[in-house]
């Protein structure tokens, strides 16, 4: 009748990062089939509200919420799984820069100073 419907469906999400490399997500969350009753008597308005409400509640506890705990949890499982944990050179990177720039001077010979 006009009072109730079947809805169900379906949410693909594709995203893209740049993290020097390309890592690509793709994630499918289905959803229902949930019958809606129409509140209030069997007109059309009455049930597109009902199948509205139906569709709210699965953005907010299905959608909403699965992709934020994974985007929670993305850098601390899925993403440190595909980081290398040392560089290509096998070496440490040492983030000090003033070492670094006392390493180039003395490689370039501005290592001592000059005195006048």
């Amino acid at each position: 009748g006009g009072g109730a419907a079947t809805v169900s469906g379906a949410v693909d999400v594709r995203a893209h990062a740049f993290e020097g490399g390309n890592v690509q997500l793709r994630s499918r969350v289905d959803l229902g089939p949930a019958e809606v009753v129409a509140s209030g008597g069997t007109s059309a308005s009455s049930l597109a509200k009902a199948i509205i409400h139906q569709i709210s509640r699965w953005e907010t506890d299905h959608v909403q919420g699965r992709l934020g705990s994974m985007y929670d949890s993305m850098g601390d499982t899925m993403l440190k799984s595909l980081r290398r944990v040392m560089p290509v050179t096998r070496t440490r990177m040492d983030w000090n820069v003033g070492t670094h720039r006392i390493a180039k001077n003395f490689a370039t010979g501005g290592g001592g100073e000059k005195r006048g």
